[in-house]
Order: C-alpha cells, then structure tokens, then sequence
C-alpha cells in the first residue's frame, strides 16, 4: 500500500492500478533509485508564477485515460527540449503510453489542458520514446550516483508561438540570483499543485555539498559534471524539489534573460508515517543534486547545433 500511494502521487494518478501494465510500470519506478533514500524532483512550498518562456511539462497519459505529468523539461532551441535521462523507464516505450511535452501553460489539470487545446500560446506536442528521446550514452542511473542524467527530446514540430523561446545555456558557473521552476506538491502528503512554482536556490559548492551527501552516497563524492543547491519560497521558507519535476531547469534570472545552468537530477527524502501511512519528503536539510548543464555543451551543441551557450 505504502509504494502504491508513493507512485500515485509522484505521476498524479487518481485512479486505481491499471492492469500488469501499470503493476509493471510502477514496480520499475519503485526500482529505479539507487536506495531507500533518493526520489525525483517537484517544487514544495514554492511561489506560484506565471507560465514560463521555456519550462515545459511532461505529460503521460496510459489508454487515453490514466495519467498526468511526470517530469518537467527546458526549450533549448524551436524543436527541441533538455530533460533528465531518468525520466524516461522502459515502459514508456508502450503503445498503450502517449507522451506530450507541454509549453506555455501554467494549470496542467486535464480540464486546462483540454481547453487550451486550441490556444494559439500553448503548445502540446506529442512524442515518442525512444524514437524522439536522445538519452546521454554514458547515463547507467542509480549504478553511478546518476552521473550523466541528461536527455534530449527532438520535438516533431517547432515552438511557434512568441510566448515561448528557447532558453540560453550557461557555458560558466553562477552562483546568484539561481532559481528553479515545477509543477509541484505545496507539501510532501499532497499531490501535484495546479500551476507552475518558483523557488529560489542557494548554490553550495561540490567539496560542501560531497561533505553533507557523503554518507548517503557511500562515500562517493559529487562529481565535476553535477551540482547542488538548498532552495527558499520568498518569505525565506525553506522549500524543497520533491517528487515529478526531476528534468527541469535550475536558472539564473538576469535582465531580460534567463540561463539554464542545472537539470534536476535527485535528492534525499525522509518517510513520514501519517495513519500508517509512509510518506516519501525531500529533506530540505540536504542540498538536492543537479546535472551541471556546462559539463555538456560540446554533447548537447553536437545533437541541437542550435542551442546557444553564453
């Protein structure tokens, strides 16, 4: 019961399991993390903001029916899209599975994304995987502390609406005014909130971050390639990445620009025992743990020539 629920609200699915299909999806989840004590990304108690100019969702939805978003992603040039290699399991090679990446929308309740369907400053563009997924050929996942978690998502058709454009990538590292932006549950009991959140982040550096994760990581130090940060809501709250926006971007927000500098990878989670319940929470304590985009621009400028470092 307790790794049922844990999964409903990481993919926001209401409704009961779906088959051996989704017994099979979910168990593969379940697997994935290397421990007890690492999860995937979503905002809790950030700042609700407006639809992003490049921050997109994915969507999965299983027969047309069951499903939600699952992880959340970056527009790096018009038909392309930078994520997280993790998101993408086996089983959403299935035919019973349709993926969508979604553009310039803030409120991802099936309800919006059926009215928007038609909206001139949306964009819903389907995918498949592994056909329009370009995974890095090094990511092996939990097996290497998720060294190597990128992805590319070559899109079908482009971007086309002037509410959305690409975001530049950061060829150096920063260290302020860093923010990050999900689709995320306001605490770790609740699932997906209705709109897109921010969170501002406090960057630590490799040789800090390694001295914390230590332990949690057998030893093994951050690598060069990732990247930590401890995140607050406006008010200094302490907030958190937690559970379905793993994939999206860590920022730094300049005059009139942004610059992609991280792609969120994992954190560590505490369990919560509510009613016999054992709820998965990040634990704000830890810095969570990005991919540092800088450490790929030679990959991703080799597979989207257009994607622009500065």
């Amino acid at each position: 019961m307790t790794s049922s629920i844990l999964v409903f609200c990481l993919f926001c699915i209401y409704a009961p399991m779906h088959g051996n299909f989704m017994s099979s999806y979910l168990k593969k989840f379940r697997e994935k993390t290397p421990s007890e004590a690492f999860e995937q990304e979503r905002i809790q108690l950030g700042d609700p903001v407006g639809p992003s100019d490049f921050a997109g969702a994915l969507i999965f939805f299983l027969d047309g029916k069951y499903g939600g978003p699952f992880c959340a992603s970056s527009l790096i040039s018009i038909d392309s899209a930078l994520t997280a290699a993790h998101c993408f399991l086996p089983e959403l090679a299935s035919s019973r599975v349709k993926l969508y990446v979604v553009f310039g929308l803030s409120d991802l309740r099936e309800p919006s994304l059926i009215a928007n369907a038609n909206n001139p400053n949306v964009n819903i563009i389907a995918f498949d995987y592994p056909s329009d997924v370009l995974l890095h050929e090094s990511y092996v996942g939990d097996g290497d502390w998720f060294q190597h978690d990128i992805a590319i998502i070559k899109l079908r058709r482009p971007v086309e609406t002037r509410s959305v454009k690409p975001v530049k990538l950061a060829k150096n590292k920063y260290l302020k005014g860093i923010y990050a932006v999900g689709w995320g549950r306001k605490n770790c009991t609740h699932a997906s909130v209705e709109t897109l959140r921010r969170a501002k982040a406090q960057v630590t550096t490799n040789e800090q971050c390694s001295s914390v994760w230590m332990g949690a990581r057998s030893g093994v130090p951050i690598y060069d390639s990732q990247m930590c940060a401890y995140f607050a809501t406006a008010n200094q709250q302490r907030a958190a990445v937690s559970a379905g926006d793993s994939g999206g971007p860590l920022f730094k927000a300049g005059p009139g620009e942004k610059i992609q500098i991280g792609v969120l990878s994992h954190v560590l989670y505490y369990i919560w025992n509510y009613y016999e319940l054992g709820w998965r929470c990040t634990n704000p304590s830890f810095p969570q743990i990005f991919t540092r985009v800088s450490s790929y621009e030679m990959w991703i400028k080799d597979r989207v020539p257009q994607a622009e470092f500065v």
